[in-house]
């Protein structure tokens, strides 16, 4: 029905929901033994959030406890404020399609039953996440299964997309945008390192140049953007898991693509410009269209120079990356949900690469 407001009708759109501001993670409680820690830094955040003020929090949930069993854990949870839910043995039938008699442990279907029934977003169970094809069928079931340090970082990701800087390897309370990558990120504290080096060696102004904006500036905001668009796949698996069949979040993640592609095209402009003082191939300013990680003269002159650096750039793994930001970077660009799903489709490729590259091609010491 239509909501009424001082006399007036206002529309409302069916079958479509706003983004969640609360993150609900189920804990198999046969892992809160071995993880106490961990909880605990999953509850400073907790604290964190309320202390802030944010809107958004994180939820932690538990099954009903078994009778007579492990009462030391949930004591434990107890204490921090952990929801237990009044289920812990009914199964529902989209788990059980999900799961055919055989292909998983038993305890699957009760854990992603309960899931379902407590609306979690993602499960952690270290017994069950080391198994890619039950991993697999949480899937089909819109739902994360994950380890500790998965559900970890499925924490950051979500706080992060609500504009809440957070890292449990750092964890500070205020902490702002501009400081906060380049704290928290290994990739750029490599580029840092090289940095220093470089400095050291006599290269540049202008290479230090590059590398110092490359690892401060542009570093920073493919690591900003790659957080916004786990986020929103978080927010559309709750959507998809609630049947909101209007609402994709495309808009959003074409919205992040678009930039997180071109970031990218300039990181490796960056990256070509810099190997090109390193390793003295020659080019100047002027000749800006040649030089790339994809120019025919700028790798046949990083071949003679340096045959090992020239390997990283022609490596398959690297070249695969680069087809996929190819392949989708005019799409994301120009197109709409075409261009959505195939770039989203890539966003976990494009990610896993992305973490290593600037440690790769940038923080090998050359000089």
């Amino acid at each position: 029905m239509s909501p009424i407001v001082h006399g007036r009708i206002y529309p409302e759109t069916e079958s479509s929901c706003l983004q969640s501001y609360a993150l609900r993670v189920l804990l198999d409680p046969r892992m809160i033994r071995d993880h106490h820690r961990a909880i605990l830094e999953i509850n400073t955040l907790q604290v964190y959030l309320r202390d802030i003020d944010s809107p958004c929090r994180v939820v932690l949930l538990l099954p009903a406890q078994p009778t007579g069993q492990l009462d030391a854990e949930y004591r434990f949870m107890g204490e921090i404020g952990v929801e237990v839910l009044p289920t812990a043995t009914i199964v529902t039938p989209e788990a059980t399609g999900a799961f055919p008699e055989g292909t998983a442990p038993g305890e699957a279907v009760a854990l992603a039953s309960t899931a379902q029934i407590g609306k979690a977003d993602i499960l952690v169970s270290e017994a069950l996440a080391n198994d890619q094809e039950t991993v697999k069928r949480f899937k089909t079931l819109h739902l994360d299964l994950v380890d500790v340090e998965g559900a970890k970082r499925d924490c950051e990701v979500f706080v992060r997309g609500h504009e809440v800087p957070w890292s449990f390897s750092f964890p500070a309370w205020l902490l702002p945008w501009t400081p906060f990558y380049a704290m928290v990120d290994a990739d750029i504290r490599a580029m840092e390192e090289f940095r220093s080096l470089a400095v050291r060696k006599g290269i540049s102004p202008e290479a230090q140049e590059f590398v110092r904006s490359l690892a401060l500036n542009r570093w920073s905001a493919i690591a900003y953007t790659r957080d916004k668009l786990l986020f929103y796949v978080i927010q559309r698996r709750r959507a998809k898991r609630e049947g909101m069949e209007k609402q994709e979040f495309s808009f959003e993640l074409a919205y992040h693509l678009t930039t997180y592609f071109l970031s990218f095209w300039g990181a490796l402009d960056q990256i070509s410009w810099i190997v090109n003082e390193i390793c003295a191939l020659g080019f100047n300013a002027r000749q800006w269209l040649q030089v790339g990680v994809a120019k025919k003269e700028f790798l046949k002159r990083l071949r003679a120079r340096d045959v090992e650096m020239a390997r990283e750039f022609e490596e398959p793994e690297f070249l695969r990356w680069i087809d996929v930001l190819k392949r989708t970077r005019h799409d994301v660009a120009h197109r709409s949900r075409s261009a959505y799903a195939a770039g989203t489709r890539s966003i976990c490729c494009i990610t896993q690469v992305s973490l290593s590259r600037g440690r790769i091609l940038v923080g090998r010491q050359q000089l």
